[in-house]
């Protein structure tokens, strides 16, 4: 045989054969994964710290109790997330087997959803969530009925898409009991100096009166009231000072926290973008990154820390 003719031939064919090996290799997913969980992390423990704030308020016990409760169902949710990242990675890292690929991560989805407390809507159900069920479970039988990983994955998005809509809506719900608490607080605060604080408007609502004329024009007994007005306000500092900066630090605690769940519920959102960037990834066989993912779980955690520091 001519060697100098076979050679090339083998060249070719082994090219052949490193192309269509490359194309068979799928991205490492793990990023996407680890990034997730740091996610899934901070999230959890922002409520944890809500949590606290709540109980070292003055009343508010009530509140924190009801807070608890319905942020288990946050944490289940999350807890599914990042279960869901897990099954993807362990999916994509078995490479594509058609309809047995496909059909696990319409498990996966599947799970995600149910864990997430979308299930099919019962009648008499809140029409937003009946659509949103609706769409998601009609997906889930869209990727059930791939043939293929890659298809499977495109057929995934709209409904990763909407349950992230829906895990990011239930965070941001939460807030309501987080501002309602808020608003308590401060009514509390001056309502302790109700009476005191008609007191000193009424104090500088005189002191106005006074003021609309120059002090020229004002006469002796006029000069003297306006200089008793201003002693009696002043004397009112002793427990107006302390409560207004009370409410500030009130004020800055709940500003602070309102951030905070609201940040939150953001990095799910950006948690369903980088899935689709992932989808992606592994359609052109790039690799997989999640440093959107990894950086609102570092936002969350710091806007956590701030709170504490406050």
């Amino acid at each position: 045989m001519d060697r100098s003719r076979f050679l090339p031939r083998l060249f070719g064919v082994a090219l052949v054969l490193s192309v269509i090996g490359g194309c068979a290799t799928l991205p490492d997913v793990g990023p996407f994964t680890g990034a997730t969980g740091d996610l899934r992390t901070a999230v959890v423990s922002s409520g944890a710290v809500v949590d606290t704030e709540l109980r070292m308020m003055s009343g508010a016990a009530g509140r924190a109790d009801l807070f608890a409760l319905q942020w288990q169902n946050r944490v289940r949710a999350l807890d599914a997330v990042a279960e869901y990242s897990a099954s993807l990675a362990a999916i994509v890292d078995a490479g594509n087997h058609g309809k047995e690929s496909a059909t696990k991560l319409a498990d996966a989805i599947k799970g995600l959803a149910q864990t997430a407390g979308i299930a099919v809507p019962a009648a008499g159900a809140v029409p937003i969530v009946v659509d949103a069920a609706t769409m998601i479970y009609g997906q889930i039988a869209v990727v059930r009925g791939a043939h293929s990983l890659e298809e499977a994955l495109d057929a995934s998005q709209p409904a990763i898409a909407q349950i992230g809509t829906v895990i990011a809506k239930d965070l941001r719900d939460a807030r309501d009991i987080w501002l309602s608490a808020g608003a308590e607080v401060r009514a509390k605060i001056q309502t302790d100096q109700q009476i005191g604080l008609a007191f000193r408007e009424e104090l500088i609502a005189a002191r106005d009166r006074l003021y609309a004329k120059s002090f020229e024009d004002l006469t002796a007994e006029q000069r003297r009231q306006l200089a008793e007005v201003d002693g009696q306000i002043a004397a009112t500092d002793r427990w107006y000072v302390p409560m207004t900066t009370e409410l500030q630090r009130a004020d800055e605690r709940f500003q602070a926290g309102t951030r905070l769940l609201a940040t939150g519920a953001d990095a799910v959102t950006t948690w369903a973008r980088a899935h689709e960037q992932l989808i992606d990834a592994v359609k052109t066989r790039r690799p997989v990154t999640a440093q959107s993912v990894a950086l609102a779980a570092v936002q969350v955690r710091d806007l956590a820390r701030r709170i504490q520091e406050l």
